[in-house]
């Protein structure tokens, strides 16, 4: 079996605190490391 190839425009979520600078790639709705809000990217 070959693996799917990724499909395009999906990309990769990123989120970034704005406060100390974390970023996660996981969905959360506040910084774990600071419990500042997260900033959305969609690379």
């Amino acid at each position: 079996m070959q693996p799917t190839p990724p499909t395009g425009g999906e990309g990769i979520d990123h989120y970034e605190c704005r406060h100390c600078g974390l970023t996660v790639t996981a969905r959360v709705h506040g910084c774990p490391l600071c419990g500042r809000s997260i900033v959305h990217y969609s690379l």
